[in-house]
């Protein structure tokens, strides 16, 4: 699967960007870091640090709707595009199965693709500015687990709406009101919703734990959600 979702992204960029997109983030990676003490004199770093984690949340979100994109596969033709989560197709292997091993091939792309490229990018410059490797490879960790926890969000919401609009929406509500009750209401802190943050704050093991824990069950959740038949 992961060659798969490898000639996958050529046919849509070509072979040079795909292989650009990797060394185009660990450039700009580096540059950020580098530029990085003249941007916190101006900015409060809890700011950046949350920025950067909201940032990756959305890319989670961006990349997980898997649900649409497996009924999509197992319903319609594209083109003359066939992909491994046709199996269940034509094998007798359970479509949750199936899907389940994809989230893992995605969570392990988008890791080496994107966020390794990230982390080598900061530690390039690490030592110039003052910052240990130590926090280089926290900050990687604590930004891939909300991009998981967004994939595992997007996953659910997707899987959802294959069985039920109105458990989406109830969903998506709660979801929304949860986001306003941080901001701009202020009842709730930032890290009773997002737990990295008060790892940041606190540096309690026990926020990072909570975070993983919340990340596998949103996965799980997602994967449990799927129709197993599609109407064909």
């Amino acid at each position: 699967m992961i060659k798969e979702e490898w000639r996958l992204h050529i046919s849509l960029v070509g072979g040079f960007g795909s292989g650009f997109f990797p060394l185009m983030i660990f450039i700009l990676t580096a540059i950020c870091a580098f530029i990085s003490p003249y941007i916190m004199v101006r900015n409060d770093v809890s700011m950046i640090l949350l920025f950067l984690h909201i940032t990756s949340i959305f890319y989670g979100i961006f990349v997980g709707g898997f649900g649409r994109i497996g009924e999509r596969l197992m319903t319609h033709r594209l083109g003359q595009v066939n992909m491994l989560l046709q199996l269940p197709q034509t094998y007798p292997l359970r479509f949750k199965h199936v899907i389940g091993v994809f989230y893992l091939k995605d969570l392990l792309f988008y890791l080496a693709y994107s966020y390794i490229p990230m982390i080598l990018g900061a530690i390039l410059v690490a030592p110039s500015v003052g910052v240990s490797f130590r926090v280089v490879m926290l900050l990687g960790l604590t930004m891939f687990i909300v991009f998981v926890f967004g994939m595992g969000l997007s996953f659910t919401l997707s899987a959802l709406s294959l069985k039920s609009r109105i458990g989406t929406f109830l969903l998506s509500c709660l979801i929304f009101s949860l986001v306003l009750l941080v901001y701009p209401f202020n009842i709730i802190q930032v890290k009773d919703l997002l737990p990295v943050m008060g790892y940041w704050e606190s540096s309690k093991s026990s926020y990072l734990i909570s975070s993983i824990i919340y990340s596998i069950l949103l996965s799980s959740t997602g994967i449990l959600l799927m129709k197993e038949n599609f109407e064909t």
